[in-house]
């Protein structure tokens, strides 16, 4: 699933699934013993854990989205601007220049991600250059497929521990905890 990982029952290398299809149990995953997955996911972990991945994410409540003045708004385009400002911020307390990969997605969701990246990303036009709020981003955003991506799988995996925790699963809660230290900004609401 993830570079070196195999699962020792199917004898193979597992590619481009999902942290879900791991958890539930989904195919391929289907046959596999429930702890043997969640072995899977916490052999994620440690990999998140030893490349120490400094982890940014926005969330949205929609129930309590639903009950404001901006009850219509998109939810990926609260988030993405949640995590777009948290990213530069990160930069700009750490020095570099990073680029943004996002998981190939819905046009509807990458072009409300493209729309919120373009207001923050300006071209630079400038002498000395302005890039706007993501003066750290050095290029466009672009899109991958998380089948050939071990960036975009662990970023599925985080995403998957972080949902399960902010819903209050149980189950994945330990797993959750070895990441949390490598959370930098996490902006709910």
């Amino acid at each position: 699933w993830i570079g070196n990982f195999t699962c020792r029952r199917l004898g193979i290398l597992i590619v481009a699934h999902h942290a879900t299809d791991i958890l539930n149990g989904n195919p391929p995953f289907n046959g596999i013993p429930e702890p043997e997955r969640v072995e899977l996911l916490s052999q994620c972990a440690h990999v998140i854990e030893g490349w120490n991945i400094p982890i940014v994410y926005g969330s949205v409540n929609l129930s309590q989205l639903a009950h404001t003045d901006y009850a219509t708004a998109k939810p990926i385009d609260i988030s993405f601007r949640r995590c777009a400002k948290a990213i530069e911020e990160w930069f700009r307390l750490n020095g570099g220049f990073g680029m943004m990969i996002a998981d190939d997605s819905k046009q509807h969701d990458k072009n409300a991600i493209l729309h919120v990246f373009r207001q923050f990303r300006e071209f630079v036009r400038s002498s000395p250059p302005t890039r706007g709020l993501l003066e750290h981003i050095h290029d466009d955003i672009y899109f991958g497929d998380s089948k050939f991506s071990v960036g975009l799988q662990l970023a599925d995996v985080c995403t998957l521990l972080i949902s399960r925790h902010l819903v209050g699963y149980e189950d994945t809660e330990p797993l959750y905890k070895r990441i949390e230290p490598l959370i930098f900004k996490a902006i709910t609401g």
